[in-house]
């Protein structure tokens, strides 16, 4: 399979729809279903989950979830132009072909919404942007530990950061309730994430592996 080292990270760049583009993608965890892998949330339990990482369930999207996550792919668009004004930085989103696996460990892949590179191509920052109809008060009353962040958001973004090796995130909020965007810059915490990755390291031998016959291949 084409891996790409690209010194931070491992991008695997398999042409669209061909075997080793739906392979490299099969039965490995994302920053996104971290915090489900982990813990109970909403109707999925990281039992449920790895099932569907396995592929011996598939989970089932409703039309009104389908609806939100095709209205949330355009504003992220609408989202990652306010931040590139605002902010000055120019947001690297990764193309279509392209999949990018961590170098700690290969299992763990997925396409961030961008990334801050700086001049010599290094990864700063990660941006991750997000749209909501409403948040709670408490959303506005930013904490030290981040606990204003929403707990499954949190660990999709230090997920990055730890995948990525980046320092930090500009966490990217369009409110729509209020016509308003926020912008939390979230630091890497060391600590946080060693607590998230015993907790999925957990997940993968307890629950997922017991369901694949096969470990996916690693980058080389």
């Amino acid at each position: 399979m084409p891996w790409t080292d690209k010194g931070q990270y491992w991008v695997n760049t398999s042409p669209k729809f061909s075997n080793e583009w739906f392979n490299v993608r099969k039965h490995c965890i994302t920053p996104s279903r971290m915090y489900s892998c982990c813990e109970n949330y909403f109707s999925d339990t990281p039992e449920t989950v790895a099932k569907y990482i396995a592929g011996v369930e598939k989970k089932v999207f409703t039309k009104d979830d389908q609806q939100r996550m095709d209205r949330g792919k355009v504003d992220e668009i609408d989202i990652r132009k306010y931040y590139e004004e605002k902010s000055g930085n120019k947001v690297f989103v990764f193309g279509e072909d392209e999949y990018p696996a961590s170098k700690f460990d290969g299992l763990i892949r997925g396409v961030p919404d961008g990334l801050i590179l700086n001049d010599d191509g290094h990864v700063e920052g990660v941006f991750e942007a997000k749209s909501k109809n409403r948040v709670m008060k408490s959303f506005f009353d930013v904490k030290e530990d981040y606990s204003h962040i929403p707990i499954a958001d949190l660990y999709q973004v230090l997920g990055y950061m730890a995948m990525f090796k980046a320092m930090w995130c500009d966490y990217v909020v369009n409110i729509k309730s209020s016509d308003t965007v926020v912008i939390y810059r979230i630091e890497f915490s060391e600590e946080k994430w060693k607590d998230i990755y015993e907790k999925l390291v957990d997940f993968r031998e307890r629950l997922l592996n017991p369901l694949l016959k096969k470990t996916p291949d690693l980058p080389v």
